[in-house]
C-alpha cells in the first residue's frame, strides 16, 4: 500500500467513524426529546444510519474523487464540482439510509412517512456539508497548516529544522511567446496538478505556489526520513515522463524545471490579517532559493546543497557528483553543492 492510499484508507475510516458517532448522538437526543426508549434496535439503527451513507460517501469523495478516476471533478470550476459531489453524495447518503433501515427497520420510513425521511436526511446531508466545506479549506491552505491554524501553533513565532524545495518551470517566455499567457498558464496549473500526487506521495507539504514556481517542504528529520525530498524530485521527473505524451499532445510541449534544495533552521509564524497564511523567515528558505537559480549556471536539472546531503542516507540507485563551491547571489559565503541523479541501471 503506498503512503496516498494509507491516507485515503484513514481518512474513509476516520470519515465512517465519525459520522458513525454523530448518528448515534443525534438518535440518543431525539429518543430523549420523543420520551422514548434508546434500545437496541434504535441505537444499532442509528449506528447503522451514521456508518452506511458515511462508508458509501467517504469512499466517493477519498477514493474516487481523489483518485486519478475523479480528476475531472477536481479540475472542474468551483460550482460545477461542488454540484456535482453535492448530488452524488445526496443519493449516496439516502442509498445508506435506506439500506440501514431495511436491515434494522423494514416499515420504518412507511410507518413514520416523508417526515422521518427528510429529518434522517437532512442531518446527514448537514453533515456532508460540514465535512465539504473542511476539505475545500484543507485544499485550499493545506492539511497541516489548517491544523496548526486550528492549534494556534504558531499564533507566535517557532524556530524548526525543514528542508525546502523551490522548483521552477524553464521555457516559460518562449512558451508564453507560443502558446499565449493562458496557453502557458493552463500548461502551468496542469503541471502543478500532476506534481500534486508525487509531493504527497512523499510527505511534502506545498507551501506555496509563486507564478511558475512552487516550493515544498518537509521537516528535517532522521536520515532516511531526509531522503524523501530526493525520492520526490525523481518522483516528478517519472510522472511528467509518464504524462509527457498528454503535454505534448494539448501544449505542443513537455514541461521542464529545475529543483533546489538546501534544508536548516527557520521561523515560522503567522502572518496577515484579511488573508493569513504561515510564512517561513531565515537565510534557510533564501539560500535554497539561490541553490534552485544557480541550476542555470551549473546547467543542471537539481542543485542540493552538501550541508543537506550530509543530512541524508542515500540509496543505492542514487549517484553524487560534487560540484564544489558555488558563490550565490546574496551570500557572503560560498556553498558547497552536487547534483544527484539515479544510477544508469535503474528500473
Amino acid at each position: 500500500m503506498t503512503k496516498r492510499q494509507y491516507i485515503k484508507v484513514k481518512s474513509i475510516v476516520l470519515t465512517t467513524l465519525g459520522l458513525t458517532l454523530a448518528a448515534y448522538l443525534f438518535g440518543f437526543v431525539i429518543t430523549t426529546f420523543q420520551q422514548i426508549d434508546y434500545d437496541f434496535q434504535a441505537v444499532m439503527l442509528a449506528i447503522l444510519s451514521g456508518a452506511i451513507p458515511g462508508f458509501l460517501v467517504s469512499i466517493f469523495e477519498f477514493w474516487y474523487v481523489q483518485g486519478s478516476a475523479g480528476r475531472w471533478i477536481r479540475q472542474a470550476p468551483f460550482m460545477k464540482s461542488f454540484l456535482i459531489r453535492t448530488i452524488i453524495a445526496s443519493a449516496l447518503l439516502f442509498v445508506g439510509l435506506v439500506i440501514a433501515n431495511r436491515i434494522y427497520a423494514p416499515g420504518r420510513f412507511l410507518e413514520g412517512g416523508l417526515i422521518l425521511v427528510v429529518r434522517d436526511v437532512s442531518f446527514l446531508f448537514i453533515l456532508f456539508l460540514v465535512f465539504y466545506f473542511i476539505i475545500q479549506v484543507k485544499r485550499i491552505v493545506g492539511g497541516r497548516v489548517l491544523r496548526n491554524f486550528i492549534l494556534g501553533r504558531y499564533h507566535r513565532p517557532v524556530q524548526e529544522e525543514r528542508i525546502f524545495m523551490f522548483l521552477d518551470l524553464t521555457g516559460s517566455t518562449p512558451l508564453a511567446q507560443r502558446l499565449g499567457d493562458i496557453g502557458v498558464h493552463g500548461m502551468i496549473k496542469q503541471f502543478f496538478f500532476d506534481i500534486a500526487e508525487p509531493i504527497l506521495e512523499n510527505d511534502g507539504e506545498t507551501h506555496r505556489y509563486v507564478g511558475d514556481q512552487v516550493v515544498v517542504t518537509w521537516p528535517l528529520g532522521d536520515q532516511i526520513e531526509n531522503q524523501r525530498c530526493l525520492d520526490c524530485y525523481f518522483a516528478i521527473q517519472d510522472k511528467i515522463k509518464k504524462e509527457a505524451s498528454r503535454y505534448q499532445e494539448k501544449f505542443g510541449a513537455v514541461p521542464g524545471f529545475r529543483v533546489g534544495l538546501h534544508g536548516g533552521s527557520v521561523i515560522a509564524g503567522e502572518c496577515g490579517d484579511d488573508k493569513q497564511e504561515i510564512v517561513y523567515y531565515g537565510d534557510t528558505v533564501n539560500t535554497a532559493a539561490r541553490v534552485e537559480s544557480a541550476c542555470k549556471t551549473f546547467e543542471r536539472p537539481m542543485l542540493i546543497s552538501l550541508d543537506l546531503l550530509k543530512q541524508i542516507k542515500l540509496r543505492g540507485e542514487y549517484v553524487v557528483e560534487n560540484l564544489g563551491a558555488a558563490d550565490l547571489r546574496g551570500r557572503s559565503e560560498s556553498l558547497e553543492i552536487a547534483t544527484v541523479e539515479r544510477h544508469a541501471n535503474y528500473r
